[in-house]
């Protein structure tokens, strides 16, 4: 039934990925979308609909599970941990945490790069979630997102979906066993560490606030507050320690009191931004007088520049990396470059960038510097001469974007239609907390379709499993 090249590519992730589509093949209404109705209305009672697809678009996971062994984690872990803890050097590895050269680069005026770079920030720890896929070459990473990061809540589906009645069956008949990374549990055990390093904030009671939009797909439709609840629960009791709150509450709810951080009569100890909005100032103001614990949106503002990238893949030549940063950049990321005038070495020849991009397009795409939901992105070989000539002109006239080598998804057959299969692209979205692997976030299309693969462009998102035996 499926392509012998596509099944090849997949059990080279697991055995257990190819065993699953020896059962599928089994069973031909695992090809028929209605076969999945009762576990999608079970998932809805988690979240009314996956987050960040609009409801009118109907439940938008993958039936069908990624099943990967535990070398391919491994590989994972190592490359969004190295990759976060590089990006998070960028302000002192190449500005030495100077406020003017960092204002400069970033587009900030200096005051507010002073004030980010005072103490406290979050250079050491701040979460991210690097975007990644698997090529022929291996696991490259297209970029490393920081600030008011989505996608976390996914793995809140992973335990029902593997205890429903249309899954069990092929997890008992493969005699496989399988484990996830939770991204809530560690986003939680991340926040009560942060709160407990924090002198001022010292509490039994730690209660965390995930602050979203008062409307729209990023309100309180997209998350589960009481699924939330359970799993801090199960995290404190782990600790051993006692007390302790979730909220999800909309901006227009948040009140500050003497600094300190109020909503629906509580006093919050750490925030969770996810509204999509600038931090507030009376909230950064709360995070820089220490009252709070702030995952938040500021810090995309300068680690989330994808230029960061580029400033380390051009540096893995230099003495700014060592031997092993080195190692990490060259296997992970693909060739990634500033877009300014000059020249640049690609393929061992250095060439003006320009003429480069105009003569490469079909091996390029330009990205804005900061853009979010797969916006201002765009791909050299779906682009025609004249509409690239042009993205590329002002890209340079602009000075806030980045050239980066086109790296193609390897083939991933999935469930596709009313009924059938096709042979899938797919993004790794891979989050670290600090120095802890914080789990994936799936997302996918048909291959030949839309080159972004994003929820707001009509991606799919899917769940992955560690598969053992």
């Amino acid at each position: 039934m499926f392509d012998p090249s596509a099944r090849a590519i997949q059990t080279s992730h697991s055995e257990a990925a190819g065993r699953f589509l020896d059962w599928v093949e089994a069973r031909p209404d695992w090809l028929r979308h209605e076969t999945f109705g009762d576990l999608f209305s079970s998932l809805a009672t988690v979240i009314s609909n996956v987050p960040g697809i609009p409801p009118e678009e109907g439940f938008g996971l993958q039936p069908w599970p990624l099943l990967i062994s535990p070398q391919r984690r491994a590989e994972q872990v190592e490359a969004v941990v190295g990759l976060g803890r590089l990006v998070r050097s960028v302000p002192q590895r190449f500005f030495d945490c100077d406020p003017r050269a960092v204002a400069e680069f970033y587009g900030l005026d200096a005051m507010s790069a002073d004030l980010f770079l005072a103490e406290p920030n979050d250079l050491a720890s701040a979460p991210c979630r690097g975007d990644f896929v698997e090529t022929a070459a291996g696991l490259q990473c297209l970029e490393l997102n920081f600030g008011s990061l989505g996608g976390w809540q996914e793995t809140v589906f992973a335990e029902p979906y593997l205890s429903s009645s249309i899954h069990a069956p092929w997890v008992r008949d493969l005699g496989v066993e399988l484990s996830y990374t939770s991204s809530l549990e560690t986003l939680f055990e991340y926040l009560l560490d942060e709160v407990a390093a924090a002198r001022r904030l010292a509490a039994d009671e730690v209660n965390v606030l995930i602050l979203v939009a008062d409307e729209g797909i990023n309100s309180v439709l997209a998350h589960a507050p009481e699924r939330y609840r359970a799993e801090y629960a199960k995290v404190r009791r782990r600790r051993g320690e006692v007390g302790g709150h979730v909220e999800v509450v909309g901006v227009s709810e948040v009140e500050f009191r003497r600094g300190e951080v109020w909503a629906r009569g509580r006093r919050f100890q750490a925030v969770v931004e996810q509204s999509d909005s600038v931090t507030s100032a009376a909230l950064f103001r709360s995070f820089k007088a220490g009252r709070v614990v702030l995952m938040g949106g500021f810090s995309g503002l300068i680690l989330g520049d994808k230029r960061n990238l580029a400033l380390l893949s051009e540096a893995q030549e230099t003495d700014r990396l060592d031997d092993r940063e080195r190692r990490l950049v060259r296997r992970f990321v693909p060739w990634t470059r500033w877009v300014r005038p000059g020249p640049v070495e690609h393929d061992g020849r250095s060439r003006e960038l320009r003429d480069l991009l105009l003569e490469e397009r079909s091996r390029m795409v330009l990205k804005a510097a900061q853009s979010l939901g797969g916006g201002d992105v765009h791909v050299g070989l779906f682009e025609t001469a004249e509409s690239w000539r042009r993205r590329v002109d002002e890209a340079l006239e602009d000075g806030a974007w980045i050239a980066q080598e086109f790296v193609e998804s390897l083939p991933w057959i999935l469930q596709q239609g009313e009924r059938g299969w096709a042979p899938y692209a797919v993004v790794w979205g891979l989050f670290a907390f600090g120095e802890r692997f914080g789990g994936t976030y799936l997302r996918m299309a048909p291959q030949g379709t839309d080159p972004v693969l994003n929820v707001a462009r009509g991606a799919r998102v899917g769940l992955a499993f560690v598969a053992e035996g």
